[in-house]
């Protein structure tokens, strides 16, 4: 196929044999060869190759091995040698396709090559060759078809196409002599001299951009076929919306993204039947819809968010419900629709809880069996408000006002069907919920002089969660005699009103003052109440377990001149760490006197008359005494006088390096139920500082299961969530909000969360970044329970470790009470799906209960001053 090679003369009928001339193969040569083909110009029988749509070209020829390439109307960006894209001239030039085993023309070389076309789905074993029958031999076109030979790297010039026959000698094929005059210039460069520019090599006697490694290469550039180039081989490799595709990112046409936001009514009887309005976004016309695997009936799109269908029949129980636009986007309500059977009568077992106060408020929880969505529930002769359907086995609704005593609670499904249960609620006098003693726990004054201020909080639903003191909220400081019982004695005691402080989260903080004549060593309390007759009384662990008078405060009064005195402590709370300075103020203090604090006797700086300079020692977290004892003998304490907390910052990147061990709060050493290899929490740190809150836990899970926290920020007064199955802002689709909305229930008295975090797979978001970003990780509000706000934060996370940070603004967003706070929180793994197929038993603090895998019944707590 490279042209003739010579000749020889045979007689006719000759039968001897003849030694001819051998095949010369020479080396590649320095002419490169262009050929082009005008499909305006194609010969008529050809025609049809126009009617295709975006008909596909290929060339293959003897100067590359019979291989057929595909050829480009591209333009010059392609870098295939087609002088303008789109103008209907496709082109191959020989030096844009070499091969391992193909290079330039020599001179005098016959380069026989074919044209075929295909229709744009079609491959080049489907395409037609462009040859013609012509005087009984088959031979190639010329129409349409130019070439051109550029000798020794020069301009192009145009040549005449001659024929060749095939290696059979039995067709013509079109061809191209490869011929120049005159002989080739002198090279340029030598590989060995330095003759060219950087980023130049010298080829073939002439310099040339050229490279062989991607490393020779401008960032973002890969090298191929010795050029730098923009190349990609992974889709990855490509931003979002685009693929690899032929080596170059191309974007690429994106389904829609309908959503499924709710479903009103989401049940119906499993005989179907029933009208549904499905509310989303990107609804498309001629959307359809599936119950499970079976189609709704009559769907019609009312809008980009709304359309109505009818329920297919279906077995009882919740099934999915899915939407899919005519460009196949869908998207999928796990357990979206209830299918119920014939309708039974509702059966009410039980409710919690069982009482409340007289001004209604109380979230009651029903249990039982055959509840139908939207019932109707009365405690005595008030209509309930609130209610909510969780499923056919538990209501929850809110108690109206009532009178004093027992009254029946009744059930009423909305088939009028109805059922009771005597006596089960019962009335109370409205006290106020919770009350909490914040520290200083300890007071010593002089007779006639004022002690240090007292604090303590209350909350009440609907009076204290607002700005300001709440409506109605009575206040009063007391003390009395250490003997004396609260709350059966209150009379022995003297009250007087307290003052508004402030606010920490839903709770009003309030304050007082505490002054006697009478020397003695007296207990401190504080008391609310929204009738001034029925009291709730603050002790140091809260008012959810009662009073005990061991955890009220304490106060000292005390003659002038009667020994060392402590009246005060600044700061009242330091580092675990230690090594703040801390001054005691009060009076009697003698020179030489000794300091102890939890029976450590520590250095003093600097002693005067009415204060003591120290630098506080490191220690555990927790209240410790404090002790001043002068060189005569005379002493005093000051109990629980200094806290030590967990003040600490560190650098929240993943990285828990920097993280002291007194920062340990907790740990587990149950080995996990799920994978141990890839799902495990082994430690939890906690710490604080003036502008943030802390966590970082030791454990890792894999791709698809979630580490989540809890946090109550004003533990224990009982707000906040504490059955996490009432947690609802789930759709099925594997987010955060999913992974939060679980089956976990919180068994210790007083823990309500406000806040969460999560990671999925130990992924990262950081603080100040787009919140469209935190689908998958970073923190959450709980309130409204269906529908929870994202919030700025962070969760970083390496391979097994994660460190999550919230604002202290966020965590109070009223700034931190005077008397500080207490954070309690756990942490848990779990799935996407919020766990719903078993709980993973890893927990820290460590707990697990098999008989009640949804239970946690230990929290971490940090006191926060």
């Amino acid at each position: 196929g490279e042209g003739p090679n010579g000749e020889v003369a045979v007689p006719i009928g000759d039968t001897g044999v003849y030694n001819v001339q051998g095949l010369e193969l020479k080396p590649f040569g320095d002419i490169d060869i262009k050929i082009t083909i005008d499909l305006s110009q194609l010969h008529p029988e050809f025609e049809f190759v126009n009617e295709y749509d975006s008909p596909n070209v290929y060339l293959k020829g003897s100067m590359n091995m019979w291989t057929p390439v595909q050829i480009l109307d591209a333009g010059p960006d392609v870098d295939k040698g087609d002088d303008v894209a789109g103008d209907g001239i496709y082109t191959f030039v020989q030096g844009k396709n070499l091969g391992k085993h193909t290079g330039l023309l020599y001179d005098g070389q016959h380069g026989q090559f074919t044209l075929m076309f295909s229709k744009a789905e079609e491959t080049w074993d489907m395409a037609a060759e462009y040859k013609l029958l012509t005087e009984g031999a088959v031979k190639g076109v010329k129409e349409g078809v130019r070439v051109y030979v550029s000798c020794f790297g020069s301009e192009w010039k145009e040549v005449d196409i001659t024929f060749d026959k095939d290696s059979w000698g039995t067709s013509e094929n079109t061809t191209v002599i490869a011929k120049c005059d005159g002989e080739p210039p002198k090279p340029e460069c030598t590989p060995e001299g330095n003759e060219c520019d950087p980023g130049e090599k010298c080829i073939d006697g002439k310099c040339k951009v050229w490279c062989d490694a991607d490393e020779e290469c401008d960032e973002g550039l890969k090298c191929k076929e010795h050029k730098c180039q923009i190349w990609c081989d992974l889709d990855e490799e490509c931003g979002q919306g685009f693929s690899c595709i032929n080596h170059q990112c191309q974007e690429v046409t994106v389904k829609s993204e309908p959503k499924i936001l709710s479903l009103e009514p989401d049940s119906g009887p499993v005989e179907g039947g029933t009208l549904v309005t499905l509310s989303g976004t990107q609804l498309a016309d001629g959307a359809t819809v599936k119950f499970g695997g079976a189609a709704a009936e009559n769907v019609t799109v009312l809008s980009d968010t709304s359309l109505t269908c009818v329920t297919p029949a279906g077995a009882a129980g919740k099934t999915a419900v899915t939407v899919t636009n005519p460009d196949g986007g869908a998207d999928t309500f796990i357990k979206g629709f209830t299918y119920i059977e014939e309708a039974k009568a509702p059966q009410l077992d039980s409710i919690d809880p069982g009482t409340g106060p007289v001004t209604g408020g109380t979230a009651v929880n029903l249990y039982g069996a055959n509840f139908l969505p939207n019932p109707t529930v009365f405690f005595g002769k008030g209509l309930a408000t609130g209610i909510q359907f969780i499923d056919s086995t538990h209501v929850v609704a809110t108690t109206p006002s009532g009178e004093l005593g027992g009254v029946d609670v009744k059930l009423v499904n909305s088939d009028g069907q109805e059922t009771s249960l005597a006596g089960a609620f019962t009335y109370v006098p409205n006290k106020v919920d919770y009350a909490n003693l914040f520290p200083p726990l300890a007071l010593t004054s002089l007779k006639g002089k004022p002690a240090g201020e007292a604090y303590a909080e209350a909350w009440e639903p609907g009076i204290t969660a607002g700005d300001g003191a709440g409506p109605g909220l009575k206040a009063q400081l007391g003390y009395g005699p250490e003997v004396a019982d609260l709350p059966a004695d209150p009379a022995k005691w003297t009250w007087a009103d307290a003052v508004y402080h402030g606010e920490s989260g839903n709770n009003d903080v309030w304050k007082g003052t505490l002054k006697s004549d009478a020397p003695g060593s007296y207990r401190f309390a504080f008391r609310f109440s929204m009738d001034g007759t029925n009291w709730t009384y603050a002790d140091s662990d809260g008012s959810t377990n009662g009073l005990a008078m061991d955890k009220t405060g304490t106060w000292d009064v005390k003659e002038p001149g009667d020994g060392p005195i402590i009246l005060g402590v600044k700061p009242a709370a330091v580092s675990v760490l230690g090594g703040t300075t801390v001054t005691i103020s009060g009076a009697g203090f003698g020179a030489g006197l000794e300091l102890t604090l939890g029976g450590q006797v520590v250095p003093t700086a600097n002693v005067t008359e009415d204060t003591v300079v120290f630098t506080a020692p490191k220690h555990e977290a927790g209240e410790v005494n404090l002790t001043v004892k002068n060189p005569d003998g005379k002493s005093n304490t000051l109990g629980g006088g200094l806290t030590y907390t967990l003040q600490f910052t560190p650098d929240c990147d993943g990285d828990m390096s920097e993280w002291p061990g007194e920062m340990l709060v907790t740990t587990n050493g149950l080995e996990s139920n799920w994978d141990p290899t890839k799902n495990a929490l082994m430690e939890l740190y906690a710490a604080y500082d003036d502008d943030y809150f802390y966590v970082a836990v030791y454990g890792y899970v894999e791709a698809q299961n979630y580490i989540v926290g809890y946090l109550d920020a004003d533990y224990p007064a009982g707000t906040g969530i504490s059955q996490l199955n009432l947690l609802f802002d789930n759709k099925g689709n594997g987010d955060l909000d999913d992974a939060l909305s679980n089956m976990v229930s919180v068994s210790v008295p007083g823990f309500g969360a406000e806040l969460a975090f999560g990671s999925r797979g130990m992924a990262s978001f950081l603080e100040g970044e787009d919140l469209g970003g935190s689908t998958y990780v970073g923190w959450r509000g709980l309130e409204p329970t269906n529908n929870f706000p994202w919030l700025q934060g962070t969760v970083a996370c390496t391979a097994d470790m994660l460190e999550a940070a919230i604002p202290m603004a966020t965590l109070f967003p009223n700034g931190k009470p005077a008397g500080g706070k207490k954070v309690a929180l756990f942490v848990k793994v779990t799935n996407a799906y919020g766990g719903m197929d078993g709980l993973c038993n890893q927990t820290l603090p460590q707990f697990f209960n098999p008989e009640k895998i949804e239970e946690v019944a230990i929290v971490a707590v940090v006191n926060v001053m």
